[in-house]
């Protein structure tokens, strides 16, 4: 009898362990290939003496820091670097407009905290001071090449809809973008008609900033704009029936981020019995602009007088 009841408790336990193997098959983790994260190029001024104060007679150091905190390279003078905020016939000493010497690396594995540069403006002098003290409001508008890579592993490709193996056509699929202020939503995948599939890739600014597509396209008050292509063959992506750029309205003139607008992505017609899985890439390609910022309090000097 003993022996009888281990026999059964044996095959009690195989049985557990097979239905758990099936199971753990059918969850598969997919794991994003990108760090990810939601911002580029940071820029912000070095603080300097206490309190950035410094006396009519005295000169001070206007120097920016570059990070980069996203997931793209940027390479030598890509960077264009201008100082706004105070007038050049009110400074002496400044070089105003400059651009990133050296690549800015992107993060990585390797490179976790990303690229850094250090750029001199050079030592400000301010002309002409009166009353007992003059606020310097200075501001950095800095604008960049950036890229944001998306991948959508596993979108599910069948032509014959009855069919419930292997994957899903409707629904929401996993999907994942690289570091950079222009993001994704929710990737949302759907039949189209007979023998094809369609996706949506819902895209948003995250940032303060603004971007354009084309270097030298001005850019807008009303829209973000971002260049993209699609990378997989058998899919023709379009944004409003536009093939290269996707336009986001901007919720006010003034306001930061942006309203979502969604690049939509149709196969070609799929071949007869077509079953399976594929990662579909696109890359979104634009130049970011944003502001860094600072004060300077420059004081009257009494041993002037």
């Amino acid at each position: 009898m003993k022996v009888r009841y281990v026999s059964i408790l044996l095959s009690l336990i195989a049985v557990l362990l097979v239905t758990s193997c099936q199971s753990n098959a059918g969850s598969e983790t997919i794991q994003s290939v990108w760090v990810g994260g939601s911002t580029g190029l940071f820029a912000e001024f070095e603080d300097f003496g206490i309190g950035n104060e410094i006396y009519e007679d005295e000169a001070f150091p206007i120097v920016v820091l570059l990070h980069n905190t996203g997931e793209s390279t940027i390479q030598p003078h890509e960077v264009q670097l201008i100082i706004r905020g105070i007038s050049e016939t009110d400074f002496s000493g400044v070089d105003f407009e400059k651009t990133n010497s050296d690549k800015i690396d992107k993060i990585s594995e390797f490179l976790p905290d990303g690229g850094y540069e250090r750029v001199n403006f050079g030592d400000a002098i301010y002309e002409g001071l009166t009353g007992t003290f003059y606020d310097a409001n200075i501001y950095l508008e800095y604008t960049y090449p950036y890229a944001t890579y998306i991948a959508v592993p596993k979108v599910c490709f069948k032509e014959d809809l009855r069919d419930e193996r292997v994957c899903d056509v409707a629904g929401s699929k996993t999907a994942f973008a690289s570091a950079g202020p222009i993001q994704i939503g929710t990737v949302v995948e759907k039949p189209y008609g007979s023998g094809k599939i369609y996706l949506e890739i819902p895209v948003y600014n995250t940032g303060k900033g603004r971007s354009k597509a084309y270097l030298g396209d001005p850019f807008s008050t009303i829209y973000d704009i971002v260049g993209f292509q699609v990378e997989t063959e058998g899919m023709t992506c379009t944004s409003r029936g536009d093939p290269s750029v996707v336009r986001m309205s901007r919720t006010t003139a003034d306001d930061a981020g942006s309203v979502v607008s969604t690049i939509v992505c149709i196969s070609d017609s799929l071949e007869e019995n077509a079953l399976y899985t594929k990662q579909v890439d696109i890359t979104l390609t634009y130049y970011y602009q944003d502001l860094a910022s600072t004060r300077v309090r420059i004081k009257e000097n009494p041993d002037l007088d």
